[in-house]
């Protein structure tokens, strides 16, 4: 159930799903709903995969992890992380956005999809978010071997991130 709740997110974008929603889609009670999207939810956690599932108001959407905005930066045009930004950063809606651009809303759904789409390939094949992690697991046990200079030199090494 939690690949079809996955999909149901997907697929509702910023419109997201309330739990009452995935109980009717999937005919199950509140409890077996909540269950599938705590699952769903630590499954992305616990294997640093690039969404996650937010909890907006009351409703649940897939997101893209903050924490990896540097990297998708750089994989996308400057369009395209505009509307990226927009959209996932600043929260607004595909409306707001193909208004701003004069642009259809389907557009900016496709560029979206598109971009979607390329940065989990791009996360998959090149696991930035996963060597980002074990770099600073190594530096802070250095840490603990270092003088008051070698500190300092750490120190600056985690504010190139």
């Amino acid at each position: 159930m939690e690949g079809i709740v996955e999909g149901l997110l997907y697929v509702q974008g910023d419109l997201g799903l309330t739990l009452k929603d995935i109980e009717n889609i999937l005919e199950i009670d509140e409890e077996t709903a909540k269950r599938v999207v705590l699952n769903l939810k630590n499954y992305y956690d616990e294997n640093n995969r690039g969404f996650k599932i937010n909890y907006l108001g009351n409703t649940f959407k897939l997101t893209t992890r903050e924490e990896h905005r540097d990297y998708y930066q750089k994989l996308l045009t400057e369009k395209q992380c505009n509307i990226f930004e927009d959209y996932y950063f600043n929260d607004y809606s595909l409306s707001e956005i193909a208004d701003n651009l004069n642009v259809s809303r389907n557009a900016i759904w496709d560029i979206l999809k598109k971009v979607e789409h390329n940065l989990e390939d791009y996360e998959t094949k090149l696991e930035l978010h996963k060597k980002s992690k074990v770099i600073n697991q190594k530096l802070n046990e250095l840490k603990e071997h270092v003088d008051q200079t070698g500190l300092e030199i750490l120190q600056q090494v985690k504010e190139m991130e």
